[in-house]
C-alpha cells in the first residue's frame, strides 16, 4: 500500500529570479537528505539502526521504500511530501518510523556529511545534456507554452543550470534544517492512502492515531521499546479484519480478466520471490542485490521457447525478441520508471483530412472496454496497484503508456501488461463507453467555452504562441487543434475500422527505470510472449509527407509575457530525422546556430543575457523539422535585435561553417557524454530508438563516435538549403502597455 503524508499550505507566486532558485536547491539538498535517511538509514542516534533490537522488528522497519518530494497542485497548494510504501504487513511500523525521521530532521537538523552527498548528487544534475533524439518542434512548442503558463524564463540547458550554481555552496546544514522546520511546521497535515490498506472507508482516523502515536515516542529510544506489538507475527500491525474473508479459488482469470492483485504466480507480489505454477511460496532471503544486472539474469524465469535475448554487459540494457515478433528493450534505472508498448502504425493509415479519427480514438478507445469487461470493471483492476495506463495515438504508432509507479504503491506491471494483452486481443468497443465518453467530451466543451467567455483583457500569451503555431502548420490538419464538428460527427464504427486494422501490427515495448529487470521479464514473458504472431509493419509514404510549414511571415502581438521583457521567436523550418546520420548533422547543428547566437546576441551586442537556439526534427513525419531561435529582451531592443539574428542566419547560410567550429563544438558536445548515462531521459530515448535498430546500443557503447559521420559538407548544405531571408517565420510579443 501507499500512504502520502503531506503538509500543506496555499500555493505561493514566486518570480522566477535568483533568489527563488536558489532557494529551490535549500529545497532540493533538504529533500535529498531528507529521502536518503528514511531509505538508508544511515542515522547513527537511532538504535534501530544499529540493530540492538529484534530483527524481525528491524526487517519490518526496513521492508518499506520512502521518498521526500515537493508536491504542488495546479498553482492551489502546496508542501513538503513524504510517501511510505510498504507491503499489509510492515506499513505501520513505516508509517512510524516516516515521523520519527522528518521529526529528527526538523528537530536536530543534518550532518555536513550528508550535505556533502546531496552536493554531488546536485552537482550531476547540472551537467548540461544533449537531448538525442531532439524532441519535435510541437515537444518544444509545448515546452515553450508551459514555461509562459508557469512563467518562468525558458533558458537554454547550459545558461540555465548554470543559474543554480551561485546558491548550491551557500547552502549549510543549519540552513537546510531552517527550511525544513520552517516547511513543517506551517500549514495543513493531510493524509492520502492508496491500494488494500483494509482501513475502511474513512483510514483518517487511523492513520493519524498511528502517525500521533509515534510523535509520542522519544527519539533517543528504540521504537520498538516504546511501541507494544511491533515485534509481533505477520500481520499483527494491520487492523483487525471485519467480516469474513472470501476463500481464494484459485480460478485462473479468463482472457481479458484480469486476475486479483497479490494472488499466486505475480512476479510484483512483494511477498512472493518467485512463483511456480499457481502455488504460493514465501519470500528467500535475497542472494545479492536485486537491483543487480547479474542478479537480474540470474533471477529471470527461462525465457519461452523461440525467444532471443540480447544482454549488454557495458550498458545493463536487454533487448529481447520473441517467437511471435513481438520485441522489447528493458533498463533498471533508481528514481524513475516509465514504459511504452507500441502497436501498428498509429496516425499513417488514415488520410490527413480524416485526422479528427484519430484523435477520437486515443480520447475513447480505452473507455470503450474489452469484450468481457466494461471501462469502470477493467479500471477497478487498474486501481488496485498496478502500473497507470494511458492511450494515444502518434504519428506512427498507437501507444499505451504510463510510469512504473502503482496506483496503489506496489506498481504491479503484469497486471498492466495484461490489461493491455486484453485489449490487444479482445478490444469491446462498446458503443455505451463510447456514448459516455461523448457525453463527457461536450460537457468539458461547454466548461471551456463558459470560461473563454469569461476571461477579460488582451490574451495571454500562450494564446499567442499558440496562433502563432497554426499560422506555421499551414493549414495541415494532423497538427493543428480538434475542430470541434469534426470530432463530434466521428462515429465508433470510424474509430474501431481505424484500430481493429493495427491491433494484429508489430508490437515494441520500452521501459526504464527502478522496477528490477527480473520482474520486468517475468511479466514479459508471462503477457506479450503468448501474443499472436505480429504481421509485418505497412507504410504508407504519400501520408508520411507534411504540408511545407508557412514562412516569410511576422506576427507581432502585445500581451502579458509575464514580465517587462519582450520575446522573439524565428523559426527556419529544415527537415526530418527518419535518417540517423541526418539526426546526427541536425543535432550538432542546434550547437553550431546556438554557439553563434550566444556570440552575436549576448557578447559582441549586448541585447540578451540567455539567447538560445534549438533543433528539433520528427523520425516519422516526412520533411518534419525545424531550428528555432528565442531571445527575451528589453522591448526597446527588439527591431535591432531581429535584424541581427536574421543577419547571422544568412551569413551562417552562405558561408555556413568551418572545420575548426565543427571541431570545436563537437569536442564540446562529447565532453560530457560519461554523463549521459546517469539521465533516464537520455537512456529512454536510445532504448525507444534500440527496440527497433538495435544498433543504436552499439553507437551508445562508443559515444565518442557519435558525431564522427558529421562533416563541413553536409552541415553547409543545410544551411545553404534552409538559412535564407525569406524562410524565416517570426513571432514577437511586446509586453503590454
Amino acid at each position: 500500500m501507499l500512504v502520502e503524508v503531506l503538509k500543506l499550505k496555499p500555493w505561493v507566486a514566486r518570480p522566477d529570479d535568483q533568489a527563488t532558485r536558489t532557494e529551490s536547491v535549500t529545497r532540493t539538498f533538504v529533500l535529498t537528505m531528507l529521502q536518503r535517511r528514511l531509505n538508508d538509514g544511515k542515522d547513527p542516534e537511532d538504535a534501530l539502526r544499529r540493530g540492538k533490537i529484534d530483527p524481525s522488528v528491524l526487517k519490518k522497519l526496513q521492508s518499506g521504500s520512502f521518498g521526500a518530494d515537493w508536491f504542488e497542485l495546479e498553482d492551489l497548494i502546496e508542501g513538503v511530501q513524504v510517501s511510505v510504501r510498504s507491503d499489509k504487513a510492515h506499513w505501520r511500523a513505516s508509517l512510524m518510523n516516516a515521523e520519527r525521521e522528518v521529526r529528527r530532521a526538523v528537530e536536530r537538523g543534518f550532518e555536513q556529511k550528508e550535505l556533502e552527498d546531496a552536493y554531488v548528487k546536485f552537482d550531476q544534475t547540472l551537467v548540461p545534456r544533449p537531448i538525442s533524439p531532439k524532441p519535435e518542434t510541437g515537444e518544444f512548442v509545448a515546452e515553450l507554452l508551459q514555461a509562459c503558463n508557469a512563467r518562468y524564463v525558458p533558458m537554454e540547458d547550459r545558461a540555465g543550470k548554470a543559474t543554480y550554481k551561485p546558491g548550491e555552496r551557500a547552502r549549510n546544514v543549519a540552513a537546510c534544517q531552517k527550511w525544513l522546520k520552517d516547511q513543517w511546521s506551517a500549514g495543513e497535515l493531510v493524509f492520502v492512502a492508496r491500494g488494500a490498506h483494509e482501513l475502511g472507508v474513512d483510514p483518517l482516523p487511523d492513520l493519524m492515531a498511528i502517525w500521533d502515536q509515534a510523535k509520542a515516542t522519544s527519539l533517543d529510544k528504540p521504537l520498538a521499546d516504546q511501541v507494544e506489538g511491533l515485534a509481533a507475527a505477520k500481520g499483527a500491525d494491520g487492523p483487525p479484519k471485519k467480516g469474513k474473508e472470501d476463500a481464494p479459488t484459485g480460478k485462473k482469470p479468463e482472457p481479458g480478466e484480469p486476475g486479483e492483485p497479490g494472488e499466486p504466480g505475480d512476479p510484483d507480489d512483494p511477498d512472493v520471490a518467485k512463483a511456480g505454477e499457481g502455488a504460493t511460496k514465501e519470500a528467500d532471503e535475497p542472494k545479492g542485490n536485486p537491483k543487480d544486472f547479474s542478479y537480474g539474469v540470474k533471477e529471470s524465469r527461462k525465457a519461452p521457447e523461440g525467444t532471443e535475448v540480447k544482454r549488454d554487459e557495458k550498458s545493463k540494457a536487454t533487448l529481447i525478441t520473441f517467437k511471435n515478433g513481438v520485441r522489447a528493450a528493458h533498463k533498471h534505472l533508481e528514481g524513475w520508471g516509465r514504459y511504452e508498448v507500441r502497436f501498428g502504425e498509429g496516425e499513417l493509415p488514415l488520410d490527413p483530412e480524416k485526422a479528427a479519427v484519430a484523435w477520437v480514438a486515443a480520447q475513447a478507445f480505452l473507455r470503450c472496454g474489452l469484450g468481457k469487461n466494461d471501462w469502470k470493471t477493467v479500471n477497478a483492476a487498474l486501481h488496485e496497484g498496478a502500473a497507470p495506463l494511458t492511450f494515444s495515438v502518434d504519428g506512427d504508432a498507437c501507444t499505451f503508456h504510463g510510469s512504473l509507479g502503482g496506483f496503489g504503491g506496489s506498481g504491479n506491471l503484469q497486471r498492466t501488461f495484461e490489461v493491455i494483452c486484453a485489449y490487444l486481443t479482445d478490444p469491446g468497443f462498446r458503443q455505451d463507453g463510447f456514448d459516455d465518453w461523448k457525453k463527457k467530451l461536450a460537457e468539458e466543451w461547454k466548461k471551456e467555452k463558459e470560461r473563454a467567455e469569461k476571461e477579460t483583457g488582451t490574451p495571454s500569451l500562450r494564446h499567442w504562441l499558440g496562433e502563432f503555431q497554426k499560422d506555421l502548420r499551414n493549414g495541415d490538419p494532423r497538427f493543428l487543434p480538434p475542430d470541434h464538428a469534426k470530432i463530434e460527427a466521428v462515429t465508433l464504427a470510424e474509430v474501431k475500422a481505424f484500430l481493429q486494422a493495427q491491433l494484429d501490427g508489430p508490437v515494441t515495448i520500452t521501459l526504464v527505470g527502478g522496477l528490477e529487470s527480473y520482474k520486468v521479464e517475468n511479466a514479459l514473458y508471462s503477457t506479450f510472449a503468448n501474443l499472436p504472431p505480429r504481421r509485418a509493419a505497412r507504410d504508407f509514404p504519400a501520408h508520411r509527407a507534411v504540408t511545407p510549414w508557412k514562412t516569410g511571415f511576422t506576427r507581432k502581438e502585445f500581451c502579458d509575457t509575464g514580465s517587462e521583457s519582450a520575446l522573439v521567436q524565428m523559426v527556419f523550418p529544415t527537415t526530418d530525422g527518419i535518417d540517423v546520420a541526418m539526426r546526427r548533422r541536425l543535432q550538432l547543428l542546434e550547437d553550431i546556430v546556438d554557439d553563434r547566437l550566444r556570440v552575436e546576441i549576448r557578447e559582441k551586442k549586448s541585447l540578451a543575457y540567455s539567447p538560445n537556439a534549438s533543433s528539433t526534427w520528427s523520425e516519422h513525419w516526412k520533411g518534419e523539422g525545424a531550428v528555432t531561435l528565442t531571445v527575451q529582451l528589453d522591448a526597446a531592443k527588439v527591431d535591432p535585435a531581429l535584424k541581427a539574428i536574421t543577419d547571422m542566419m544568412v551569413v551562417l547560410g552562405a558561408k555556413g561553417v568551418t572545420q575548426a567550429e565543427i571541431d570545436r563544438l563537437r569536442t564540446a558536445a562529447l565532453g560530457d557524454s560519461a554523463k549521459w548515462a546517469e539521465d533516464p531521459g537520455w537512456w529512454w530515448r536510445l532504448l525507444g530508438d534500440a527496440v527497433t535498430r538495435p544498433a543504436a546500443l552499439d553507437e551508445a557503447n562508443n559515444i565518442g563516435h557519435w558525431f564522427d559521420g558529421v562533416t563541413v559538407a553536409d552541415v553547409n548544405a543545410i544551411c545553404k538549403q534552409y538559412f535564407t531571408k525569406d524562410k524565416a517565420a517570426i513571432f514577437v510579443a511586446m509586453p503590454k502597455k
